[in-house]
């Protein structure tokens, strides 16, 4: 069987439309942005299968007047870790020196034109992780998305890729609306969506009766060669499920 490549459901391009059932974005009170839902799909997080509907949603809060987005939620469970982006002055000043160490930092990577993505993350978080006394360490987690711990900060910030080396800061609602939205299109009855230590993969319906018999067999503690969950720590998550987060 060839294995499906790991389709990463955070692809933040530009004319992506929702494919489920639409509802209108929409601000509730407890600090949720709704952005689709829907009574179909398969979701498995971190091993352990979150039953549908499905309510798809961006995090947000205010800060100083302003409207912060941090996340992309499923069923209220954080679908990353929240990114932390905190101005450190009021004019924003330290965000301005990040923002410009971080290109500079892109511009003696030296990532050569036509690089593959997960190739260009890897080496982007790497040079990331260069910037002294800015980034303790920096990590791909995808091929689409790198976590980057600040120096002084033991909170991870989650930064999407949207195919350039480096998205700045500020209002990230459009980049979380297409992802949140990406993501929705592939709640639908014929697909599968993992959400794993080692990212995000979709599963077409060609290769869900093989992922169901791995998914089974993990869970009876079954050795043998998983071809599509691969990663151990992918295997062993649905061997040992841990409660969902509560919210």
């Amino acid at each position: 069987m060839r294995a499906p490549s790991p389709a990463i459901a955070l692809v933040l391009s530009a004319g992506i439309g929702c494919l489920l059932c639409a509802r209108s974005a929409a601000a509730d009170p407890d600090g949720r942005l709704v952005v689709a839902t829907s009574a179909h799909g398969t979701f498995y997080f971190h091993g352990v299968l979150v039953p549908p509907p499905y309510v798809v949603a961006i995090g947000f809060n205010i800060e100083s007047g302003d409207t912060i987005r941090h996340g992309i939620y499923i069923n209220g469970i954080p679908l990353h870790p929240e990114p932390v982006w905190h101005p450190l002055s009021p004019g924003g000043e330290v965000d301005s020196i990040r923002a410009a160490e971080m290109r500079k930092a892109v511009r003696n990577s030296g990532i050569p034109p036509g690089t593959p993505p997960a190739q260009t993350a890897r080496m982007l978080a790497a040079a990331y992780a260069g910037i002294p006394g800015l980034i303790d360490s920096a990590r791909a987690v995808s091929e689409t998305a790198l976590v980057i711990y600040w120096t002084g900060s033991t909170k991870p910030d989650w930064r999407p890729l949207s195919g350039k080396p480096f998205e700045p800061p500020g209002d990230r609602t459009i980049g979380f609306l297409i992802g949140a939205r990406e993501f929705a299109s592939y709640l639908n009855p014929a697909m599968v969506v993992l959400a794993t230590c080692a990212g995000e993969m979709t599963i077409p319906p060609l290769y869900v009766p093989e992922l169901d018999a791995e998914i089974a067999d993990a869970r009876k503690g079954v050795v043998r060669k998983y071809d599509i969950l691969r990663d151990p720590r992918v295997v062993a998550e649905f061997r040992n499920p841990q409660p969902l987060p509560t919210h």
